[in-house]
């Protein structure tokens, strides 16, 4: 299954439990399968997980979304950061009670992953998924530097494609100019800015004309959210 079949079988779901269960098969395939989808508003916080049942028990009994350094620092940025127990000794300056929950994740398989965020915590309404694995650390890094883009991209579809479904109250974006589109397109295939110039005859400094008024119409923070947030709302397809 590749990014165009995914968006297609996604387009089907119409309860955000059905969109998480497509979107964990296809993620699963790729070696991630300890998946975690968190979006908080206002009315509440929307989580979907395929850790075991004891251990969102366990998380759940024991409160551990208070210190939960996914919260406090990959829901502070969109660029992506590396998680799981495998990559603790990269971060001496976590507390004690931030260490134990990640340990404890370990332990329930989360051994090493990294964050795709849709929303930050600057919004208010901090989101996105936490990609982990119950591969080791240099397994999962192969995968992230042959398939990162794409993964990258199917979480953030979904992540924008979750705020479309029932209960979400997310408004439709403004309409893109086709040259718009036609930039979002060529990169939601993977092409930089550069390429996209030479695609379509014009300058680079052109593209990241088109690119900025899209990420502006869309609100948008990056490129690739941008991507996500066009094809989620059916305004490219692929």
């Amino acid at each position: 299954m590749d990014v165009t079949d995914f968006i297609e079988l996604a387009s089907s779901a119409s309860t955000k439990a059905a969109l998480f269960a497509k979107t964990s098969l296809f993620l699963e395939r790729r070696g991630f399968d300890r998946l975690v989808y968190v979006w908080a508003r206002p009315k509440g916080i929307s989580v979907f997980s395929t850790f075991s049942e004891s251990w969102l028990s366990r998380y759940t009994e024991q409160n551990y979304d208070r210190c939960d350094p996914f919260f406090r620092y990959c829901c502070a940025t969109t660029a992506t950061i590396r998680t799981g127990a495998d990559y603790l000794p990269d971060y001496d300056y976590l507390l004690p009670a931030e260490r134990r929950v990640i340990e404890e994740a370990g332990e329930a398989g989360a051994r090493a992953g990294f964050s795709v965020i849709g929303s930050t915590n600057a919004t208010r309404m901090p989101g996105g998924f936490n990609l982990c694995s119950t591969m080791g650390r240099k397994q999962v890094e192969k995968i992230t530097a042959e398939q990162g883009d794409t993964l990258r991209l199917v979480s953030l579809y979904a992540f924008e494609k979750m705020k479309m479904l029932p209960g979400s109250e997310s408004a439709r974006p403004k309409n893109l100019t086709r040259r718009e589109k036609e930039c979002l397109l060529w990169a939601a295939s993977g092409l930089r800015n550069a390429a996209i110039a030479d695609k379509l005859r014009i300058s680079e400094a052109t593209v990241e004309f088109h690119m900025q008024n899209a990420r502006e119409k869309l609100s948008a923070r990056t490129r690739d959210q941008a991507v996500a947030i066009a094809l989620s709302n059916g305004l490219i397809a692929l």
